[in-house]
């Protein structure tokens, strides 16, 4: 259990490194920003989670934990609703939400994810689908006519 605490911290650490510096090669993209914001806060939950088993008395870890609960929803919120903009984002987004729900969570952690919020983040990317398709393509498949030498 005390490994798992390890790990979140690192990854919460990780994660506010990243939102803080943004990237070596220039501002964070609004999704990769939400995503890594979203993965700080269940990082954080999960650190109230292992604290909880071991606090003395342990009904203040209860409470924290019971406060932060409001806290994520809100910041899952946030997350269903980030605009995708491009298929890049589209693919970032859903490939995290794939690999998010199969995360591994104790049967007595707070729910990762709604299913209201998961369905709220699937419309979102079938929202951003139908968008993207119905712009004009960004390459063309119109060929120039050949010049041909006389």
């Amino acid at each position: 259990m005390a490994r798992r605490k390890t790990i979140a911290d690192a990854e919460a650490a990780e994660v506010a490194r990243f939102l803080d510096g943004a990237t070596d090669v220039g501002p964070l993209d609004p999704v990769d920003a939400a995503i890594a914001t979203h993965r700080a806060a269940w990082a954080k939950m999960l650190t109230l989670y292992e604290a909880k088993k071991t606090a003395k008395p342990r009904y203040k870890a209860e409470y924290a934990l019971q406060d932060y609960k409001d806290v994520y929803s809100e910041h899952v919120d946030e997350f269903v609703r980030t605009l995708l903009t491009t298929m890049a984002q589209v693919t970032a987004f859903a490939s995290y939400i794939a690999e998010f729900s199969g995360t591994f969570m104790p049967w007595d952690c707070p729910s990762s994810a709604r299913g209201w919020q998961l369905s709220a983040a699937m419309a979102n990317v079938a929202d951003a689908l139908v968008r993207l398709s119905a712009a004009a393509p960004a390459i063309t498949t119109a060929r120039a006519p050949l010049a041909l030498a006389a």
